[in-house]
């Protein structure tokens, strides 16, 4: 940016942070809310800090403003979910007792061991606790919605650690996953969530990546006009470390992550990223330059639009149809069956055909009408596992009575 430097006032402050905190180092730049910040390190804390900021307008002019940005250096909560606390209402007394979340789980830390079962008693999950001797008020016990999942956040007593547990209800599966304690993002659709080093899906899909996720905070999220790309930025105000998440919302998928020491992002969708150093001083840095899809809005903008039906729709909500419909198509192909992926089936069919009307026309394809055998074929399924629950427990009743 021509004159980003030559303002006089910039100059006096830059060299009167250096003149009293001689150890000062830059930490990062950050383009954030029209405002280019420079934040500096000034003492031996992460939180001794002096930020330089610039104003800058929509044309590009940079105008320097004043060093004290701090306020202004803000990263936005980590935690993209609303916790619930547990209390003793929660507390179901017995010979085993529980707390009961949502009517969907049973989780107990009496007995020498943390457990989690279904609402029928199956149990899921079981772990050793550190203090055997504890009640189920000793316990520190939150959970969360999103979606298909359930998410518990646990600590047992005389433990300093949070547990992070995600139960899914049409798998019935339970998963550790603490890299939640560091950020829990909702993916696009409630499908899911994202969180340094790996994602979870609701049809039960979990990765995790082999990467150093240490320091690691939410930054931001940046999404494509398109509506069919999404990066979630994860990075270290201790050394600057940065891990980019890429996720698809077509494919439901979080390609390889990319590590990097900083990136810049322009409006034509160029990503520029400083390689991972190894840490020793170098007079070479090398870059990579990725091509991408996350152009600006005012880019989009200008670009020609063409003419026919898809137009007419547009792309954001035919990501929006498609991606409901493959959705639909994995619960259906990669799902274990069970009632509550069927109720699931039947109730993404009918809330896909809510919200997308083009569905109908047959110049897209007439996605409504296999969209509709889809949903009666789960209800009949349904109205079968009905029809046996019934007869099961006919029969037991009778060999009951006959006892």
């Amino acid at each position: 940016m021509p004159g980003l430097l030559d303002d006089q006032r910039f100059r006096r402050d830059f060299a009167d942070m250096y003149r009293y905190y001689r150890q000062a180092r830059l930490l990062r730049l950050r383009l954030l809310d029209g405002r280019l910040l420079a934040v500096f390190q000034t003492g031996p804390r992460l939180s001794d800090l002096r930020v330089l900021r610039w104003r800058v307008a929509p044309d590009g002019a940079v105008g320097y403003e004043d060093n004290h940005g701090e306020r202004d250096d803000r990263f936005p909560p980590a935690q993209d979910v609303d916790w619930t606390e547990t209390t003793r209402d929660d507390h179901v007394p017995g010979r085993r007792p529980y707390i009961a979340i949502r009517d969907a789980l049973r989780v107990s830390t009496v007995g020498g061991a943390l457990t989690v079962a279904a609402a029928d008693g199956a149990e899921v999950c079981t772990e050793p606790v550190d203090e055997p001797l504890q009640s189920l008020a000793d316990a520190d016990v939150l959970h969360a919605r999103v979606g298909a999942l359930i998410l518990l956040r646990i600590r047992p007593y005389n433990e300093t650690a949070w547990r992070h547990l995600v139960f899914n209800t049409r798998t019935r599966d339970a998963v550790r996953l603490d890299g939640l304690d560091r950020a829990c993002i909702r993916l696009p659709g409630d499908d899911g969530v994202v969180f340094p080093g790996g994602f979870l899906l609701d049809t039960g899909t979990v990765k995790t990546f082999d990467t150093d996720v240490a320091g690691l905070e939410y930054e931001r999220t940046i999404r494509s006009p398109n509506g069919e790309d999404v990066v979630y930025a994860f990075c270290s105000r201790a050394d600057g470390r940065t891990l980019l998440l890429p996720y698809n919302v077509i494919r439901k998928e979080v390609a390889a992550p990319v590590a990097c020491h900083g990136y810049a992002l322009f409006d034509d969708g160029t990503l520029v990223v400083l390689r991972a150093a190894s840490g020793e001083p170098a007079s070479v840095h090398p870059v990579q330059v990725w091509r991408t899809p996350l152009v600006s809005d005012d880019h989009a903008a200008a670009q020609p639009t063409g003419t026919g039906p898809l137009e007419r729709v547009g792309n954001a909500d035919l990501v929006r149809g498609v991606s409901e419909c493959l959705s639909v198509t994995r619960m259906v192909g990669e799902m274990s069956p069970s009632a509550p992926v069927f109720e699931a089936i039947v109730s993404a069919c009918t809330r896909a055909a809510d919200l997308h009307h083009w569905f109908a026309e047959p110049d897209l394809g007439a996605l409504a009408e296999p969209l509709s055998d889809v949903r009666a074929a789960a209800v009949q399924v349904l109205d079968e596992y009905e029809n046996v629950r019934a007869l099961t427990a006919e029969a037991e009743a009778a060999v009951a009575g006959g006892r």
